[in-house]
């Protein structure tokens, strides 16, 4: 918990978040990256504070729904930006914990790697005589997945409580659907 408050871990992920949102739909604060920018360091100081004091709570993500190629549509969850910055830097702290654990032949949701890294990797073991290609989906799985399952994975590799309680935050921090919030007892949102 202590680089979720360190002033340049923060900032650090608040610059990757306020590049990649920029032009992006806001979350339930309404909040647009040039606005959010102005300001920008007395925000990140308070945020900082926040997260320091153990008085930070996330927001409820925005819920949009976007259509699917198939004609149906996915939920998708769109966090305010302090949200985003705050998980930025959650995450910044969790992926070399777990990047080691993943199989060398996994690609999805893995930095430097790509629908198109997996491509090639397949063409490779293909030249060298392997003719079968699985490739698969978990059903509804960001819609399903249990809050318990995913805080008993994070407990066995991160024993910070205060980490573990943050994230808690974010998993039960709710859904604006139409103007209502609706609480959330499974399921993560997908985001943009």
């Amino acid at each position: 918990m202590d680089l979720m408050h360190h002033p340049q871990w923060l900032r650090e992920a608040a610059d990757r978040v306020l590049v990649r949102s920029h032009l992006k739909a806001p979350g339930v604060d309404s909040e647009k990256v040039r606005e959010f920018r102005k300001g920008l360091e007395g925000k990140l100081e308070q945020l900082r504070l926040e997260l320091k004091r153990g008085t930070y709570q996330p927001q409820p993500v925005r819920r949009v729904m976007i259509p699917k190629a198939n004609g149906k549509l996915r939920p998708l969850g769109i966090p305010c930006l302090r949200d985003k910055i705050v998980q930025e830097a959650m995450r910044m702290a969790l992926e070399p914990i777990f990047e080691v654990e993943f199989h060398d032949n996994s690609y999805g949701f893995r930095p430097h790697r790509n629908t198109h890294h997996a491509v090639f990797r397949c063409q490779q073991l293909m030249r060298s005589g392997f003719t079968w290609v699985i490739e698969g989906d978990v059903k509804a799985c960001f819609d399903e997945i249990s809050h318990q399952a995913i805080l008993q994975v994070l407990r066995e590799k991160v024993q910070d409580n205060h980490f573990l309680d943050l994230t808690r935050r974010f998993l039960k921090a709710g859904v604006e659907v139409e103007g209502t919030i609706l609480p959330t007892e499974k399921g993560v949102p997908q985001g943009v």
